[in-house]
C-alpha cells in the first residue's frame, strides 16, 4: 500500500499548468473586456461628432432661409446672383462647476485648443417654378409662383489653437475631426418668379448646380 507522498513523476506540477492556463484565459477576458469598452466610447465620441456637424447644417439651413425671407424678399433681388453664399464659425463653449454643481462658462486661455463648428451655405439656386396654388396670383403686374431651390450645406468641426474668432488662415490649418452635408431642396410659395433670362437654358441651370455642388460640398 502507497502513502501519501508516493507520487507519480507525471503528477507534478500539474496544479500548475492549470493555474497557468486559468490565468491566461481571464487575461485574455480582460483585455477583451478593455478593448470592447475603449470601442463603444469611441463610437459614441464618434456618433456626438456627427451629430453636432449635422446641427450645424442645420442652423446653416434655418439662418439662410430666414436670410431669404428677409433680404432677399422683393422682386429686384430674387436672382441666382443676388443671394450670396454664407459662412460663419460656431465657437464651442466650456464650462466648469461651482461648490454646488452649477455650470459657470470658462474663458479659455491663449495655449488652449478651441472646438467649433465651421458652416457654409451655397447660394440658392432655383430650378423649378410652377404655379401658386392657394395663394395671391399676383402682386402688382408680378405673378407670383411656386419655386424650388438648390441647396447645398456643409459643416465641419474644427479643432485650432489662437482666438476665437479665428481668420481664414487659421481655418484651413485647423484640424477637421467630422463633416457632414446636406443636399436639399427648399420650396418657396408664394415667392418671387425667378429672373430666367439671366440663364441661357436648361443646360446652363445645370452648370451652375454642378458649380454649386462642387465648391461647397468639399
Amino acid at each position: 500500500m502507497r502513502s501519501p507522498n508516493d507520487r507519480r513523476p507525471t503528477e507534478a506540477g500539474s496544479a500548475y499548468i492549470v493555474a497557468l492556463l486559468v490565468l491566461v484565459v481571464l487575461s485574455v477576458l480582460g483585455l477583451s473586456l478593455a478593448l470592447v469598452s475603449q470601442s463603444e466610447l469611441q463610437i459614441g465620441a464618434n456618433e456626438l461628432t456627427t451629430h453636432r456637424a449635422l446641427y450645424g447644417a442645420e442652423a446653416g439651413v434655418n439662418l439662410s432661409i430666414a436670410r431669404v425671407l428677409t433680404v432677399h424678399s422683393d422682386v429686384a433681388n430674387a436672382t441666382v446672383t443676388a443671394v450670396e453664399p454664407m459662412a460663419f464659425t460656431m465657437l464651442e463653449s466650456r464650462f466648469t462647476y461651482d461648490s454646488s454643481g452649477n455650470p459657470i462658462p470658462r474663458t479659455l486661455g491663449v495655449g488652449e485648443t478651441r472646438f467649433g463648428t465651421r458652416v457654409t451655405v451655397s447660394p440658392f439656386v432655383p430650378i423649378h417654378d410652377g404655379p401658386c396654388d392657394g395663394c395671391q396670383a399676383a402682386l402688382g403686374d408680378v405673378n407670383l409662383r411656386d419655386l424650388d431651390h438648390a441647396v447645398v450645406a456643409n459643416s465641419q468641426r474644427l479643432g485650432w489653437n489662437g482666438s476665437d474668432t479665428p481668420d481664414q488662415a487659421t481655418i484651413d490649418a485647423a484640424t477637421r475631426t467630422g463633416q457632414k452635408q446636406l443636399y436639399l431642396t427648399i420650396g418657396l410659395t408664394p415667392w418671387w418668379p425667378p429672373k430666367w433670362e439671366s440663364i441661357a437654358d436648361d443646360k446652363q441651370v445645370q452648370k451652375i448646380l454642378q458649380q454649386t455642388m462642387g465648391e461647397y460640398s468639399n
